[in-house]
């Protein structure tokens, strides 16, 4: 039951408090919408902000789309919505969008509309990071690499070993990712003010 999974994701929270993640420079979470997720993570770190992850929202309200046809300029349109470079310009796109095909489907427009302002969170937040904070993608690729090289060497001998790799995945990550995002390392994306 979700009940069971706040409680689950709050005991998750709280045990990453007492590992050391107090809080004091945590701005946000950026996650998949889950409701679950956001209360416990509030209740934990209160008066912080919720960015839900725009391809997540988009991809759930695509699935409404009644008329296949008009999917791909639908899924286009969509997405490019996140692309605006302003909080103004998005509207201006959404409107378009609106213009366009709200009245052939209404349902996509319900479940799009919904919580849409949860998906806006990154525009209070510096441009430079607007590409890493409003998506999960590049943390979700940053664990899958994680996952696949623990399995490849699942033998390791001790924490210490299996600490040292993931420190290199880290550096490998900064490394390829660096000029894809702003020229932004993990590092500075982390920690900055």
């Amino acid at each position: 039951t979700s009940s069971e999974n706040e409680i689950n994701y709050t005991n998750f929270f709280f045990d990453l408090k007492d590992k050391g993640l107090e809080g004091e420079n945590l701005k946000m979470l950026i996650c998949d919408g889950k409701k679950a997720i956001e209360n416990a993570f509030l209740f934990v770190y209160p008066n912080r902000d919720i960015q839900i992850c725009t391809v997540h929202y988009v991809r759930e309200a695509l699935r409404y789309i009644k008329n296949k046809k008009l999917l791909p300029s639908i899924r286009k349109q969509a997405y490019n919505l996140y692309k605006a470079k302003t909080y103004q310009e998005f509207l201006n796109r959404l409107n378009n969008l609106k213009k366009e095909y709200q009245n052939k489907e209404p349902k996509f427009f319900k479940i799009l509309l919904k919580n849409i302002d949860k998906t806006l969170t990154f525009y209070n937040y510096p441009g430079k990071f607007h590409s890493l904070i409003k998506s999960t993608n590049l943390i979700e690729r940053f664990i899958r690499d994680i996952e696949q090289l623990t399995r490849y060497w699942a033998g390791f001998r001790d924490e210490k070993s299996a600490n040292r790799v993931i420190y290199l995945l880290v550096e490998r990550f900064n490394r390829n990712n660096n000029s894809n995002y702003g020229g932004y390392s993990l590092y500075e994306f982390t920690h900055f003010s």
